[in-house]
């Protein structure tokens, strides 16, 4: 499925930034190709939503420009990370008694992955542990407060 392509003009650099006097919307001065400069003007209402949009969009970008992730397997196989927001497991004899892994994303793509039964029991023998050491690194430092 192809992607329809964004059209715009890119913006070089924001050079000031304000309100109106009337304090209704923000403004912001782009700097665009060419020598080129355009005042853009944003409901304060709107403010928020187009932050924390900007945040997510910056954030996928950031993802798709960044060098893949080295996975510590026998081969050093070079994957790009993607943040599952459900999977489940199930089993099919369809495919020959295989563990199936359907996973989620957070753009509604599902994905799934058929294991054989051997590495699936592979997969359950290092999971513990890899549960433990992200675990271990999550877990506060510092002084602990007691309870009493």
């Amino acid at each position: 499925m192809a992607e329809t392509p964004i059209k715009g003009v890119p913006i070089l650099d924001v050079t000031e930034s304000g309100c109106t006097p009337d304090g209704r919307y923000i403004w912001l001065h782009f700097k665009l190709p060419g020598g080129n400069a355009h005042n853009f003007l944003l409901d304060v209402e709107q403010v928020d939503k187009t932050i924390d949009m900007m945040r997510r969009a910056a954030a996928k970008a950031a993802d798709l420009q960044a060098e893949p992730s080295v996975v510590m397997g026998a081969d050093h196989t070079l994957v790009r990370p993607i943040d599952v927001k459900s999977i489940a497991v199930s089993t099919s004899w369809r495919h020959r008694g295989g563990v199936i892994f359907s996973a989620t994303d957070n753009d509604n793509l599902s994905t799934a992955l058929v294991l054989p039964l051997a590495l699936a029991r592979q997969l359950a023998a290092q999971l513990p542990a890899v549960v433990e050491e992200i675990a271990t690194k999550m877990r506060p430092t510092g002084p602990r407060r007691s309870m009493h």
